[in-house]
């Protein structure tokens, strides 16, 4: 909480243009036309299941994404085992529904480099190669922890807040598979 600093969204502008069946969908065409209106994050996560934050290096990106996943891990604590969450933190959560799903942060950078590790062959970047990254990460970040076979399998396919870092240090040349393999999850 003592760390993060709240930053206000806003998509943007584009010109006011009639609903095409194949444009847009209401969400983005939404906050389109309402450019000038700033939305919190809650705000945003009520109005699509999809957002990619935009912004220039040092803006808080990074922080913003760690920041919405420790929220909702924090709020699945029992009270006697967190601080309470802050008013912004309580609507974000429940912005996202009753259950609020599972955080999995991914820095893309490393998802890459695990693909291509120096001095190895490299493996393709898949949706396949994307989750076994994931169950990787997520059991050496926590050793102590065992993780179910197909937990990450299961909370992808189940819907999860899939925290995605780093677009933009992803080199341009593996950027394309980089997004067909989040898309193909």
């Amino acid at each position: 909480n003592k760390a993060y600093i709240s930053l206000r969204l806003a998509a943007p502008a584009a010109p006011r243009a009639p609903h095409k069946p194949d444009g847009p969908d209401d969400a983005t065409r939404l906050l389109r036309e309402e450019a000038a209106r700033e939305v919190t994050l809650a705000e945003a996560a009520q109005q699509t299941p999809t957002l990619a934050i935009v912004g220039a290096a040092g803006c808080g990106k990074s922080t913003l994404l760690q920041w919405a996943g420790v929220s909702i891990a924090r709020a699945q604590l029992p009270p006697s085992r967190a601080e309470p969450l802050t008013d912004e933190q309580r609507a974000f959560v429940a912005a996202l529904g009753a259950q609020p799903p599972l955080p999995v942060f991914v820095a893309l950078r490393d998802f890459v480099r695990h693909c291509r590790p120096a001095g190895q062959p490299a493996r393709a970047i898949t949706p396949a190669a994307l989750v076994e990254f994931i169950g990787h990460f997520y059991t050496e970040q926590f050793s102590s922890v065992t993780f179910p076979a197909g937990f990450f399998v299961r909370h992808l396919r189940q819907g999860c807040l899939l925290l995605l870092d780093g677009v933009d240090e992803v080199s341009p040349k593996d950027r394309a598979a980089v997004r067909n393999a989040v898309e193909g999850l």
